[in-house]
């Protein structure tokens, strides 16, 4: 890449530190090099939407600047959907708070919506008779979602679309009732949980988790499942 300012980045404001030149170009650093040149696509949709306007905002700053903003190091992997979420980000001005991914997921899927999918697998089940077992988590609105299976196999598996923010999941917990009693019990019952991981797609997001074997304090557990709020998918 040539040296001076970026169309549409603010050449006055980069101009004042000497343009681009001052620090030897894009070469003192590696440039493009030391991530990967963009394609000529993402090029262009980054210097088309980080305008000058947009760059003065906070944090915005970091997330356009050419070529080590996320912007271009990134944007490559960024489909139509996650492009308009990173427009959004820069127009709200919430880049200052988590990742990138988690600003752009909460500007396409508000918080308060319940779009978001989230999935638990609970595995290595005990052996026996059919037991009752539930699945749960608590949402950031307060809300619990919650469901359970009568079952003896090995696996049990839960889904459920509710609101959530950011890119990391809630804490799923599952608790299998050991004597059937519908009454949580952290000694005489046995829990597992697990975090949920964000699958990376920006227009469906789903978080996932899957729990092996028991280590989960069943008193974490119990609290989630005695929630007088919870809803049955």
């Amino acid at each position: 890449m040539g040296t001076g300012a970026a169309p549409g980045v603010g050449g006055g404001a980069q101009d004042g530190y000497g343009g681009y030149g001052a620090y030897g170009g894009y070469g003192a650093y590696g440039g493009y090099g030391a991530y990967g040149a963009p394609s000529d696509e993402t090029l262009q949709f980054c210097r088309s939407v980080c305008t000058a306007e947009r760059v003065e905002r906070p944090c915005a700053t970091s997330a356009c600047l050419e070529p080590y903003g996320e912007c271009w190091s990134k944007g490559d992997k960024w489909d139509a959907t996650a492009r308009k979420g990173f427009e959004l980000c820069l127009d709200n001005g919430s880049l200052c708070t988590g990742t990138i991914e988690a600003c752009m997921l909460d500007a396409i899927h508000p918080p308060a919506s319940a779009d978001r999918v989230h999935h638990i697998t609970a595995a290595y089940l005990p052996d026996g008779p059919a037991r009752p077992v539930h699945g749960g988590a608590l949402m950031t609105n307060g809300q619990v979602i919650s469901g359970t299976q009568l079952t003896s196999q090995s696996t049990a598996g839960f889904i459920w679309a509710a609101p959530w923010f950011g890119d990391v999941g809630p804490v799923f917990y599952v608790w299998v009732d050991m004597d059937g009693d519908d009454v949580c019990d952290p000694e005489a019952d046995l829990f597992a949980s697990a975090l949920g991981v964000w699958d990376g797609s920006f227009e469906y997001p789903t978080y996932e988790a899957i729990t092996y074997g028991y280590t989960a304090e069943g008193t974490a557990a119990c609290t989630v499942f005695a929630s007088g709020n919870a809803n049955q998918p």
